[in-house]
């Protein structure tokens, strides 16, 4: 490798951590999960250049002897992500490689659950997840394809457990550090539609819900049980099944697939159960019960969310009268 290759190489290092402790600075987990996303796809948008660029893979071959150099780069990659990846061996007369991940670990970063990532959907072998990734010494469409995309939204899980562990409010930062957070800040929010910013939704939502919507509205991953909770309201206020899947578009994990299905599982299209909204109790052991941003001071007064909002519209028709 060149001198100025190696220079180039650390630079970036470099400005990735540098990158990462600004980000963290915001203290916005939204900021946080974008530009997870961001590496990640980068992460994957390079690691496929590199496998299909027939100059790399001849100075891999000459310098480094490597008799398979696409197929020595796919584990490298899983395993400097501390997966537990390895060669299955080759299969047909095809030669086709494949490569099998660890079927735990292809649970926690598969992208979907559905469709062809639904895990009795795929091929595995002495609990192994099979990815067929070259065909000889080519890369396989589909099979190289799905193991960059595992791989990418490991790397999305692996950065925001660094932001997680982080423990910096300690540490005294440099003051162009906390500058440039400011300023990353104050740009990201102005990428957000102003509403957005004001509790976006209706005056008489539930607090909860409130909170859940603008955070959707904002680009923020939401738990599980946060996605459910709001799915289970806006189907009981009217919201139908298309309205719902625009305002999930907002997700940075959004699978219009995956999505759909939940939303329709939900709605009682597919098992035929409509499932109801969460109780007060229940959104509190969720920990998204947020009654102390009740404007309206009903919270101390009902035990669950549709409750509230029947509450809140009495007050609407009686202020209306």
């Amino acid at each position: 490798i060149e001198d100025h290759h190696i220079k180039a190489l650390t630079t970036q290092a470099a400005s990735f951590w540098g990158a990462l402790v600004v980000v963290y600075k915001t203290r916005d987990k939204r900021i946080w999960s974008k530009f997870a996303t961001l590496e990640s796809k980068r992460f994957s948008s390079l690691a496929s250049y590199i496998a299909e660029t027939p100059e790399f893979i001849a100075i891999m071959s000459t310098e480094n002897y490597f008799e398979n150099p696409r197929r020595t780069l796919l584990l490298y990659l899983g395993e400097e992500l501390s997966l537990d990846v390895k060669e299955m061996g080759f299969f047909d007369k095809h030669g086709v490689t494949v490569l099998g991940l660890n079927f735990l670990e292809y649970v926690e970063y598969a992208p979907s659950r559905i469709g062809r990532w639904k895990l009795v959907n795929r091929i595995m072998e002495s609990g192994y997840v099979l990815f067929p990734v070259l065909i000889g010494e080519k890369p396989h469409a589909d099979g190289f394809r799905d193991y960059l995309r595992v791989l990418e939204s490991a790397v999305h899980g692996r950065i925001m457990s660094i932001f997680e562990s982080l423990q910096m409010e300690d540490f005294e930062s440099p003051s162009w550090v906390e500058r440039k957070a400011g300023q990353l800040r104050e740009r990201y929010y102005q990428t957000i539609p102003q509403e957005v910013l004001s509790d976006l939704g209706t005056e008489y939502w539930p607090p909860c819900m409130k909170k859940i919507i603008g955070e959707i509205q904002a680009g923020l991953s939401l738990s599980h049980q946060a996605r459910f909770a709001i799915t289970t309201f806006l189907n009981k206020i009217g919201w139908d099944e298309d309205k719902m899947l625009e305002l999930y578009r907002n997700f940075p994990d959004f699978d219009e697939e995956k999505a759909r299905y939940q939303i329709r599982h939900i709605l009682g299209k597919i098992s035929g159960k409509i499932y109801e909204v969460p109780s007060c109790d229940t959104m509190n052991s969720y920990g998204l019960c947020v009654r102390h941003l009740d404007e309206n001071k009903i919270c101390g007064k009902v035990k669950h969310p549709m409750q509230y909002y029947r509450v809140a519209l009495r007050r609407i028709k009686s202020k209306d009268d």
